[in-house]
């Protein structure tokens, strides 16, 4: 058959609240995601829209019908409330898809 298969990403929540503790210096949290395709999703690249978010280098390759996760640290120099947007590069189409962050300061 001439039915193309591909990788599907479904991102748990594209908009993420994360709790700060003002004097944690660093937190982590994670970005869960499946593979709702039929063929492996490779994540590329995690960018992020500030040098206080740091995702990691080394790809991942999630099988069909499997669920993984995207661990990324924040980086607490501001001390400050803020918003900003993380971007998972894949193998999919669209190969971008994105991740706004809002981290609040307790």
């Amino acid at each position: 058959s001439c039915e193309q298969t591909q990788p599907k990403m479904k991102i748990q929540n594209r908009k993420l609240n994360v709790e700060v503790d003002s004097s944690q210096n660093i937190i982590s949290f994670y970005i869960h995601l499946e593979n709702v395709g039929d063929k492996d999703l490779i994540i590329e690249k995690v960018n992020t829209s500030c040098k206080c978010l740091v995702g990691f280098e080394k790809k991942i390759n999630i099988s069909p019908k499997t669920k993984d996760s995207i661990k990324i640290n924040y980086i607490n120099d501001e001390k400050i409330s803020h918003t900003e947007e993380i971007v998972i590069i894949s193998n999919t189409k669209p190969k971008i898809n994105f991740v706004e962050v809002k981290l609040n300061m307790k």
